[in-house]
């Protein structure tokens, strides 16, 4: 990936980039033919992609700050408080008892 800090490249790094290169598609093309060496990157491939989302996931709960932490232990966030004096029902947000369902 080019960069706008990175430092211009040689002709000679270059050269070099470009054999490294085809000796990383020759070799691409030497596991593509092989049956068995494909299997076990596809399923390397999987294992990693599973991983990755797991890091994804666990970044994204950080990012939208709802980690459920709680002395240092994870787990479901605790119930909300209800402070006292509080006229608010437990459910709907309704003043007094929640209502009774049928009625």
């Amino acid at each position: 990936m080019a960069n706008g800090n990175a430092p211009k490249m040689t002709a000679e790094d270059k050269a070099w980039m470009a054999k490294e290169d085809a000796r990383t598609l020759a070799e691409a093309e030497t596991i593509k033919g092989d049956k068995s060496r494909m299997g076990a990157a596809k399923q390397a491939a999987a294992s990693m992609a599973d991983e990755a989302k797991k890091r994804a996931d666990a970044m994204t709960v950080v990012a939208n700050g709802s980690m459920g932490m709680m002395n240092g232990k994870s787990g479901p966030s605790p119930a909300p408080v209800k402070k006292k004096g509080s006229k608010v029902g437990p459910k709907n947000g309704t003043k007094g008892k929640a209502p009774v369902k049928g009625k």
